[in-house]
């Protein structure tokens, strides 16, 4: 399924029982650019249903882990960046996302 035409419905309807022999093709790719450009589906404005598709698919056990875990992530995140963070432009851009993170106040 590299290329269709019809309603999002047909697309996903016809994604979902193209799954096997996608995951077969995959396996065998060399990079991420060959899979993209082999299903380009994945790169189409509504292509994070795709991704998000063949990922429950192929993990059904970590479909929820990261909204499970996303307040824990976020604040080692949040120290990693706050920590690493050198450049000033970018120091500023973070710090623009919570205001809290300003050491200065």
């Amino acid at each position: 399924m590299r290329f269709m035409s019809g309603d999002e419905n047909d697309s996903m309807d016809m994604w979902i029982s193209t799954y096997e022999y996608r995951r077969s093709d995959n396996q065998v790719s060399n990079s991420l650019s060959a899979i993209l450009d082999r299903w380009p589906f994945y790169k189409q404005a509504s292509g994070m249903k795709y991704i998000e598709y063949d990922y429950d698919q192929m993990f059904p056990a970590k479909k929820y882990n990261l909204m499970n875990k996303w307040a824990s992530l976020k604040e080692k995140l949040t120290q990693l960046y706050k920590d690493n963070i050198k450049d000033k432009y970018y120091g500023e851009l973070f710090r623009s996302l919570d205001p809290s993170l300003d050491e200065s106040k």
